[in-house]
């Protein structure tokens, strides 16, 4: 009786024991996995895993250097006014006509006055195959303007 009482004892702590072990090795994966993603580098990637972008996400994508295109859907008329600098400009009246001068494989940020004409932009896109593009939201005068 009283070595299985001792067997128990052996047997629950041991079972304890691995217990904490594995508790203490999960929560050491879990912070190291934590660590591991803060400290990988923001990419313009890491913007274009959505449908939009702020302002102020847009100024942060901007300071990355990396290539992206960023299209103005606007009228020539408001594109005089104010523009985002190095935009291009093709009006939604004449993006799926202008189409081929796009690469299906690029960055874009397409972008507008209020952004209605910039949410059509990214559909049209979409739909023809390009699979990165996100939507400027709100008013461009919240940009840097030439």
């Amino acid at each position: 009786m009283k070595k299985n009482i001792i067997y128990l004892i052996v047997i629950t702590a041991i079972f304890i024991g691995l217990t904490k072990l594995i508790t203490l090795n999960t929560n050491y994966k879990e912070s190291r996995s934590l660590t591991i993603e803060s400290e990988s580098p923001v990419t313009a990637l890491s913007f274009f895993n959505k449908k939009s972008i702020s302002a102020s996400e847009f100024m942060e994508l901007k300071a990355l250097e990396e290539a992206f295109v960023v299209i103005d859907v606007r009228s020539p008329e408001e594109h005089k006014q104010s523009s985002i600098k190095g935009a291009i400009l093709i009006p939604l009246s004449t993006l799926e006509s202008r189409l081929d001068e796009l690469d299906t494989e690029a960055y874009y940020v397409v972008h507008c006055r209020s952004g209605t004409r910039s949410a059509r932009a990214q559909s049209i896109l979409e739909e023809h195959g390009f699979a990165f593009v996100l939507n400027l939201e709100g008013d461009i005068l919240a940009i840097e303007t030439r």
